[in-house]
């Protein structure tokens, strides 16, 4: 994922600066269809990997782009398994031990609760 700041062309931000964001957004969406096979080329040929699925979206304040690349899986790697060279996160928030980012697991006790004595 790339996450750019400060993005907008010189017609954009005229356009933005005249109330036209409709006009900017299909005009990035027009844009980004036509290159969707340039952009995954790139990827696949730095990454090795297939592109099994491109999105991309602006923000307007703060002047924002995003751009996600989602890669096939890695041969052997299971569902659900961390990413090599990730820190193992969940898209849920939760890390690998299954805790939220406040540290708290599933049932909510965060790290230092007492344990169950049932």
């Amino acid at each position: 994922m790339s996450i750019l700041r400060g993005g907008f062309t010189r017609v954009e931000r005229t356009l933005l600066d005249n109330g036209e964001v409709e006009s900017v957004y299909q005009m990035r969406r027009s844009f980004q269809q036509a290159m969707e096979d340039e952009f995954r080329r790139v990827v696949e040929e730095a990454t090795g990997r297939t592109v099994i699925a491109y999105m991309s979206s602006i923000h307007v304040d703060p002047d924002l782009a995003v751009e996600l690349f989602v890669l096939e899986p890695l041969e052997g790697a299971h569902e659900g398994d961390p990413a090599p060279g990730s820190d193992g996160a969940r898209s849920d928030g939760a890390g690998p031990d299954g805790a939220g980012p406040d540290g708290a697991g599933a049932d909510g006790a965060g790290p230092d609760a007492p344990a169950d004595s049932d």
